[in-house]
């Protein structure tokens, strides 16, 4: 079985318990981190990986405090 479509609304994140919005980031972070050293890399990509792990790192801390 194979989806026809996917829905991203960052609105449906905001009922998660932090603690899995937070794992899920870090699990996105791991993606972008494999894209840098992926042996059919582009530069485009790199650039891409490097700007998701930058606003990934930002958003984390963000997403942390919502526990606080």
């Amino acid at each position: 079985m194979l989806p026809r479509a996917v829905v991203y609304d960052p609105e449906l994140t905001r009922s998660l318990p932090v603690g899995i919005s937070v794992a899920s980031a870090l699990n996105a972070v791991a993606h972008a981190v494999e894209a840098l050293y992926a042996p059919d890399g582009s530069p485009v990509i790199a650039l891409m990986a490097e700007e998701g792990i930058r606003a990934l790192g930002c958003a984390i801390g963000a997403v942390a405090g919502r526990a606080r």
